[in-house]
C-alpha cells in the first residue's frame, strides 16, 4: 500500500505559499477581511430581530465562504457555494418567509445620523485595506 503512495513525483504546494510555506501578506489580508465579514455576518444572524435580515446576512456568510474557496485555489466549490446554497437554498428561504409573511407590520426607518456616519468611516476604512492589499 505504501508504494502505491510513493510516486516518486514532488509534492506540489499551492500557489498562496511562499517558498518556505507560509502565506503571503496578500492571501493574509484577504483572510483577514473576509474573517471579520463573516463574523460581523454571524453576529447578525444571531441578533437580527427579522428573518429577511437573518436569511441577507446568512447570504453574506455563504459568499465570504466562497471568497475563501476561491482564494484557496478551488474555483469550482467556490463556484458552486454561490450558486446551490446562496442562489437556491438562500432564495427558497427568503421565498417562504415572504409567503409566510413573518412581521409584515414592519416599520421603515432611516437610521440615526450617528449610525450614517459610523457606516460611512468603516466603509471608507474597507475601500483603504482593499486599496492597500491590491496595491
Amino acid at each position: 500500500m505504501s508504494t502505491l503512495l510513493m510516486t516518486g513525483a514532488p509534492a506540489v504546494a499551492p500557489t498562496a505559499l511562499t517558498q518556505d510555506g507560509h502565506l503571503g501578506l496578500g492571501e493574509a489580508i484577504v483572510f483577514g477581511v473576509v474573517a471579520l465579514v463573516t463574523v460581523a455576518c454571524g453576529i447578525g444572524v444571531l441578533t437580527a430581530k427579522r428573518a429577511v435580515t437573518a436569511a441577507i446576512n446568512m447570504i453574506g456568510i455563504m459568499i465570504s465562504l466562497a471568497v475563501l474557496y476561491i482564494v484557496n485555489e478551488s474555483p469550482f466549490m467556490g463556484i458552486t457555494q454561490v450558486v446551490v446554497y446562496t442562489g437556491a437554498v438562500m432564495t427558497l428561504v427568503l421565498f417562504v418567509v415572504m409567503l409566510v409573511g413573518v412581521g409584515g407590520d414592519e416599520p421603515v426607518s432611516t437610521g440615526s445620523a450617528v449610525t450614517t456616519w459610523i457606516v460611512g468611516v468603516f466603509g471608507l476604512g474597507l475601500v483603504v485595506a482593499l486599496v492597500g492589499a491590491v496595491a
